[in-house]
């Protein structure tokens, strides 16, 4: 019930971006998100504050999210919403499916039947050990979370779980009622 719950809230946010960004469309199934958008989205529904800057202690967070869900570090460097489609962009953001995921997981919910097998990469450190990221055909990366990473992951993000806990329990804007 509190996933369908979050996840008509996570719709509603997608659905609102469309009136603000260029070229977003909420329903298109291959829709990649920018880091700003990705952060938008976080702040929106409470999982980091609205006030945070580069330098906050939260903001290394934000970054390592971007990198575990497969977000290009060309656009991170950057820190701005490309100028151009969507198809062009689709190679550097991270997927809202995989996000979403991922934002369940931090909020404590277990899938374990989401978790795969897989060969851990000898290269990867730290948080990314828990996550499986290939490239398909078109050059979008695709994303996993290994067997017993689900519990690592949410204790890893356990600022966004606060946050996003402590939001829960603050009446909503009443400028906006869409949120």
């Amino acid at each position: 019930m509190a996933n369908t719950k979050f996840l008509k809230e996570y719709i509603r946010v997608l659905t609102h971006m469309e009136a603000y960004e260029p070229n977003f469309k909420a329903d298109d199934p291959s829709l990649r998100l920018s880091f700003s958008q990705m952060g938008g989205i976080l702040t929106t529904l409470g999982f980091i504050p609205l006030d945070m800057s580069n330098n906050h202690a939260e903001y290394a967070l934000v970054q390592d999210l971007w990198k575990l869900l497969g977000g290009s570090d060309i656009e991170l460097e950057s820190q701005e919403v490309p100028a151009e489609s969507n198809a062009e962009h689709k190679v550097r953001g991270v997927s809202k499916d995989d996000l979403a995921y991922v934002l369940l997981v931090i909020k404590g919910t277990r899938m374990p039947e989401r978790e795969v097998e897989a060969v851990k990469d000898e290269k990867a450190v730290g948080i990314m050990k828990q996550v499986v990221l290939t490239d398909n055909e078109n050059n979008l990366c695709t994303f996993a979370i290994r067997k017993g990473g689900q519990e690592k992951l949410h204790k890893y993000f356990i600022s966004f779980y606060a946050n996003r806990r402590s939001f829960e329990g603050k009446p909503k804007p009443k400028e906006d009622p869409e949120l």
